[in-house]
């Protein structure tokens, strides 16, 4: 396609379109009422179906028809008749031509003669004296001081414009993901998800181009307009009646219902009677839109109509009348909770069936995306795109910014296309891991909760135990694999041992399954307290700023280790150590706050700045990862502490039960070191655990003894070192000899690329949109 070509084939359709709106301007408004303006303008609603077929553009070609043949021509032909936004006539010509062809209104604002004639409605409205008395509080309420009223009505506004921005930039945002989904990763997904991402396209592509010719025309024509709101939150639908009339491309219910509902109502109504004249007039309106569209799709295809998309309208048409008819018989109605998914889910499967199948045939989807690309590429110019490989004909190969030029639009080398199978590939199993997850926990939390505490449930429970052990085998992903057998392998099953016992966070059991869900699997425990107060004199830094600061840094570490092979082992070691705490504190944060936003739980802390550690008692038991000691305080401590004692007396007990969990922390680990690397256990980190149980149990032992303590600020740097120290000889270097830390590292860069990539095509798109 040429662009050049088509643009100029655009605008001399517009101009003739403008030449033409100014005759029915100057010429057509001037004749008498009725059929002979109609017959005045009718060559000008000709020409306007004549139009489209000159371009060849998916945008333009659909823009157009939607402004010209549709909005234009229903409005000139509701002026024919003095009716619409056209009458009376705007009091200039570009007014005119603007209200005719896009999606605004003029405001109406009441004269004064009106406001006199409400203000005598609100007096008839008064209640007696004797009802004064009885409600003077209901009148203070129903007459504001005119300040105060004022003031919370700017509050208001200027609350309801903030939401409406960041509610528009979200979509933009939205938008242009989808849009890198379709470019990259199209192949890859199955025919349901692209159907889910072209209803999305389509959606967030039409209200941003409708919203934007609306603004800039108001702009252009000053304060006297309003933008008519063409979308209302679709998604949020709770039937198709809510769908069509209320939420979905306003202005098309708006130029139907006097063009085509009420004239066929008012005539169905002396034919059948006024109860059937509704609904015929209700499905002769989805008609009329069926076959708009089909013209729609004649214009954007050359093809000859095969009338589903006008099935797709007419089947949707019976529905609301049926579901409209139903409504005024049965008061009782579905919670929207239920109705909204049902509605959607309804929308999403005869657009599927009907409404889709056309565009497919004929190629329109990707001719709107490859128009997309080109104008993205356009716009935009050259533009980088982060952590690729270079292609083999440029310098070096090495990751970094690579420029991309219009005449290389394909983005996909032989490396990135690998990847994206190979990442397809992990994110379906991860997909069934955990609806198989899900499912097991369903079992236990409808059938398993059902049976005695103790062994007979506990039996009931050990298949699922064994399942989660062997899932995270199915993956790949260093991230993916270390999160699920957390998640799993050792929250779940460790709360679920707990649970055949009735003890642990799911006794007594949930009201809901999806709280057993969660807190079966996800590192959050609920407070049953709130906490305390702070100590006088104690500061805190907010915690969302620091975790922000978190993030800054675990960014800047990313970066970091690109220029690792220039840097002395000790800072190497020093950055896997960093990178590890940030990485699970800012995933296990993350992880927990939707459950925060979801149910309103307040959630213990996963970690308590271990920086900040004295002693290894106080790393481990208080500091680092909170919610491990606090699952094997009841599935390891306490049990072997409850045996040990009667044995070999209480404090010999206490620290045996100490290193008996550390033991096991030990062996989950080595576990952990299996799935990510698939070699067998050479036991160095159970031996590190195992030095730090031995070693917090002799810390135990010399605090009991001698009451002197080292003070914070020598403790600490010694606690810190010898962490570091044993992790460096014990703790890293199977993870180092197997390149999972290299693939961890990898995975993360590759994150980061993804995101920065985004931002970088969002940056470009907005400055672009602004110039």
């Amino acid at each position: 396609m040429d662009l050049e070509k088509e643009i100029k084939n655009s605008i001399k359709v517009w101009s003739l379109a403008i030449i033409s709106l100014t005759y029915c301007y100057y010429v057509s408004s001037k004749l008498p009422i009725g059929i002979l303006r109609l017959f005045s303008i009718l060559p000008i609603m000709i020409l306007f179906f004549i139009s489209p077929l000159y371009l060849s553009s998916v945008h333009l070609c659909g823009i157009t028809a939607f402004f010209l043949t549709w909005l234009g021509n229903s409005k000139l032909l509701l002026l024919a008749f003095d009716q619409g936004p056209l009458s009376p006539l705007p009091p200039k010509l570009l007014h005119f031509i603007s209200i005719a062809c896009l999606p605004i209104k003029i405001k109406q604002t009441p004269p004064p003669s009106q406001h006199k004639e409400s203000n005598f409605d609100k007096i008839k409205q008064t209640p007696s004296p004797s009802q004064h008395k009885d409600s003077n509080f209901d009148k203070i309420k129903q007459n504001p001081p005119p300040q105060q009223h004022k003031d919370s009505n700017f509050i208001k506004t200027h609350i309801l414009k903030s939401l409406s921005i960041m509610l528009f930039t979200i979509k933009c945002l939205l938008l242009v993901l989808v849009f890198q989904i379709h470019s990259k990763y199209k192949q890859f997904l199955s025919k349901n998800l692209i159907l889910a991402l072209n209803c999305c396209h389509m959606y967030l592509q039409g209200e941003i181009i409708l919203f934007l010719f609306a603004t800039l025309a108001k702009i252009l024509l000053g304060g006297g307009f309003e933008l008519e709101p063409q979308f209302n939150e679709p998604y949020l639908s709770t039937s198709l009646q809510d769908f069509w009339g209320r939420r979905w491309n306003l202005m098309v219910p708006t130029i139907l219902r006097p063009t085509v509902y009420y004239p066929v109502r008012d005539i169905s109504a002396q034919l059948v009677g006024p109860k059937l004249a509704p609904l015929i007039g209700m499905v002769s309106s989805f008609l009329v839109s069926g076959l708009y569209h089909e013209l729609i799709y004649y214009y954007l295809t050359h093809v000859s109509p095969t009338w589903e998309v006008t099935w797709f309208f007419v089947l949707h048409g019976a529905c609301t009348a049926f579901e409209t008819w139903v409504k005024k018989r049965i008061k009782w109605r579905l919670s929207g909770g239920v109705s909204g998914p049902l509605t959607v889910g309804f929308l999403a499967v005869t657009g599927g069936w009907l409404f889709f199948p056309q565009m497919w045939r004929n190629g329109v989807v990707d001719k709107v995306i490859n128009e997309d690309l080109m104008l993205y590429v356009k716009k935009l110019g050259p533009f980088k795109c982060w952590g690729a490989r270079r292609p083999p004909h440029l310098a070096n190969g090495r990751a970094g910014p690579i420029w991309y030029h219009p005449l290389h639009i394909s983005f996909k080398f032989e490396r990135m296309e690998l990847e994206a199978m190979e990442f397809e590939n992990e994110i379906k199993n991860l997909r069934n891991i955990w609806t198989l997850a899900i499912i097991s926990m369903s079992y236990c939390y409808y059938i398993a909760s059902k049976l005695p505490s103790g062994v007979p449930r506990l039996l009931s429970i050990l298949p699922i135990i064994s399942l989660f052990f062997y899932l995270p085998l199915n993956l790949s992903s260093i991230h993916l694999i270390v999160l699920t057998f957390f998640f799993l392998s050792w929250l779940g099953n460790s709360k679920l041992l707990l649970f055949a016992f009735d003890h642990g966070p799911l006794s007594p059991l949930p009201p809901k399954l999806l709280h057993f869900i969660f807190i079966a699997c996800l590192p959050i425990e609920i407070k049953q307290n709130s906490s305390p107060p702070n100590r006088i004199g104690e500061t805190r830094t907010p915690s969302s700023l620091l975790f922000a600061i978190k993030l800054a840094l675990l960014g800047l570490l990313f970066h970091s280790h690109n220029y690792r092979q220039f840097l002395p082992e000790s800072v190497v070691l020093a950055l896997y150590c960093i990178h590890m705490y940030l990485e699970i504190e800012i995933i296990l944060t993350l992880s927990a706050i939707p459950v925060r936003a979801i149910f309103g739980f307040e959630l213990e802390p996963q970690f308590n700045e271990p920086y900040l550690t004295t002693s290894l008692q106080d790393f481990w038991g208080r500091r680092w990862n909170l919610m491990v000691p606090s699952i094997l305080r009841p599935t390891v401590y306490f049990p072997v502490k409850n045996i040990a004692t009667p044995v070999v007396g209480r404090i010999l007990g206490q620290l045996i039960a100490n290193i008996s969990s550390f033991m096991v922390s030990g062996l989950f680990h080595e576990l952990i070191y299996y799935y990510a690397t698939r070699q067998p256990p050479t036991w160095e980190v159970t031996w590190f655990f195992v030095l730090h149980g031995v070693c917090i149990a002799v810390e135990i032992a010399v605090k009991q003894g001698i009451r002197w303590k080292l003070h914070g600020g020598i403790s600490g740097p010694l606690t810190l070192t010898f962490l570091a120290a044993t992790g460096w000889w014990l703790f890293f270097p199977q993870l180092l000899r197997n390149g999972a830390v290299e693939k961890l590292i990898s995975e993360g860069q590759m994150l980061v690329s993804f995101v920065t990539s985004n931002i970088h095509t969002l940056k470009g798109l907005l400055t672009s949109m602004y110039k």
